[in-house]
Order: structure tokens, then sequence, then C-alpha cells
């Protein structure tokens, strides 16, 4: 047996009342999809009802302006005479029936005659009586025979009008569809026309017009970049040479200084404890201590060593310049 609501934990209760709102939440989320497809079929129905009514209406008003509304006249003639044509037809195979019958009725009658008067003869009352019936039915036969025959008559021609009616119309839908064929042709003969004018018109102006502007604004902008490029290789030249004249500067200053050294060294009169001893420092700048050199020979080989170093130092500060000028001047 399944306990009561108020014998439940709180677990439980928690749990039944999740599965109440989860219940509830479906309920209304399928009460709430089916009114709107049912409200989205509404509208795609109305919608679609309106469109084709639109259409319809377009279709009427392209009609009129094409002159294709006499063409559809025309076709609800043929329609119109096909129907008659063929209610005629029944009429007049119903009136042929008719003829027939009283043609039949008529021969039976006279063939019945004529068997009695092959045995005129022996003739009683019943004969007599019956001939008399049979010439008053014959003459009725003969009256109905006749009026058939003019219905049969006049129900075949009322066919032979109908299909001449309709052979007409027919020929009239066709001359009018030949006539609306030709003005379409014509209005699309025109209009390639019109549109092969059109292209020409715009193939010109933009060989006159456009091209001319394309390649001025192409020359401008070709002649812009020549120009930028100019300006930044002259100015990356004018830098560099700045940079290999201040470095030719320091050089020449260098230089002019060890010459200084070596005339000083070449005079007789140096001090007897020593001369200073200039030597390149790593800034360009000359740097000397006191030597006490032992023998002449000693100076001389000194400065002979450091007028190399000078040497190989501003040469391959020249050449640095230079490289550096030539890769900047070609990666631009």
């Amino acid at each position: 047996m399944k306990p009561s609501v108020e014998k439940l934990t709180g677990e439980e209760q928690r749990r039944a009342q999740e599965s109440r709102d989860l219940q509830f939440v479906r309920d209304r989320l399928q009460s709430w999809t089916t009114r709107n497809a049912a409200a989205l079929r509404a509208r795609a129905d109305v919608f679609s009802s309106n469109a084709a009514q639109r259409f319809s209406k377009l279709g009427g008003k392209l009609n009129q302006i094409t002159g294709y509304e006499e063409i559809e006249a025309l076709k609800l003639r043929v329609v119109e005479n096909e129907a008659r044509i063929r209610e005629a037809r029944l009429a007049a195979r119903a009136a042929k029936k008719a003829y027939d019958e009283a043609v039949s009725r008529r021969s039976n009658s006279q063939r019945e005659v004529n068997d009695l008067l092959q045995r005129k003869s022996s003739w009683n009352d019943a004969d007599v009586s019956r001939f008399t019936q049979l010439v008053r039915q014959d003459h009725l036969f003969e009256r109905e025979e006749i009026r058939s025959k003019e219905d049969a008559a006049r129900a075949e021609d009322a066919v032979e009008r109908e299909l001449d009616e309709l052979m007409r119309a027919i020929l009239a839908r066709y001359h009018e569809e030949q006539i609306w064929s030709d003005k379409i042709r014509s209005a699309s003969t025109y209009g390639s026309l019109a549109a092969l004018a059109l292209n020409l018109v715009v193939f010109v102006l933009a060989i006159v017009i456009v091209e001319p502007w394309k390649r001025q604004r192409l020359v401008q902008t070709f002649q812009s970049r020549v120009v930028k490029m100019h300006n930044e290789n002259q100015d990356l030249v004018q830098a560099g040479m700045t940079d290999l004249s201040n470095r030719l500067a320091k050089q020449e200053d260098v230089i002019s200084r060890i010459v200084q050294v070596r005339e000083a060294a070449d005079t007789p009169n140096l001090p007897a404890s020593g001369y200073r001893d200039e030597t390149l420092s790593p800034d360009g700048s000359l740097s000397g201590v006191v030597a006490r050199p032992t023998t002449p020979m000693d100076v001389i080989a000194k400065l002979a060593h450091d007028r190399g170093a000078v040497a190989v130092v501003g040469g391959a500060t020249i050449l640095t310049g230079i490289l550096g000028w030539i890769l900047g001047s070609y990666y631009g």
C-alpha cells in the first residue's frame, strides 16, 4: 500500500513538487506550441490567399497592358463554342434517332398494309377495320416522319453553324495570337536594340571618360610612390653620406694627431725621461701614457705599429659605411 502524502519525507515531497512543476511546464509549452502553430498556419493560409489574389490581379493588369486580354476573351469564346457544338451534336444525334424510329414505324405500317392488300379478296370485318386504322396511322407516321426529318435537318444545320462559328473563333484567336506575338517580338527586338545601345553608350563612356581617369589616377599614384621612394632614398643616402663624412672627419683628426705625434717623435729635443705615447681609444680620441723607451728604434717601431692599427681601423670604418649605404639603398 502506498504511503500517504502526510507521511512522505521532505526529499520525496520536493521530488514530487519538481515532477508536478515539470509536468506543468510541459503542458504549458505544448499548449503554447499548438496555439502558435495554429496561428502560424492561419497566417500562412491568409498570406498565400492574398498572394494568389495579388498575382492574379497583377497577371490581369499585365494582360491588359500587353493586349493579351482580347486573346483570353477569344479563348473563352472558343470554349463556349465547343460546348455549344457538343450540345448541337447531341441534339442532331437525338433528332436522327427520332427520324430513324419514325421511318421504321412507317415502314412497318406500310408492310402491314401491303400484306392486307395482297389478301384483299379474303378480308373480313376485322381486316377492314385494321386496314382503316393502318391508313390513319400511316398518315400520322408520314407527318411524324416529315417532322422528324425536318428536325434532323435543322439539327444538322445547327451543328454546321456551330462548327463554322467554332472555326471562325479559332481563326480569330489564331490571328490575335499572331498579332500579339508580333507585337511582343517587336517590343523584344526594340528592347534588345535599346539594351545594346545602352551597353554601347556605357562602353564608349568607359573608354572616353573612365579609362583616362583610371590611367591618370594610376599615373598619379605611381608618380607619388616614385617621388616618395626617391625622397626616402635621397634621405637615406644623405644620412649615409653625413655619417661617412663624420667618420672621415674623425679619421682625418686621428691621422693628423698621429702625424703630429710622429713629427714630435722625429724631433731631437725629446726629454731624457721619456715621451708621451698616444694611442687610439675606442671612442676615436687619443689617450696617452708616458713611456720610457730605451732606444730610438723602439720609438720608431711603436709609431709604425700605431700607424698600421689606425689605417686598419680607418679602412674598416670606411668599408662598413659604404656597405651600409649600399644595403640601405637596395632595401629602401
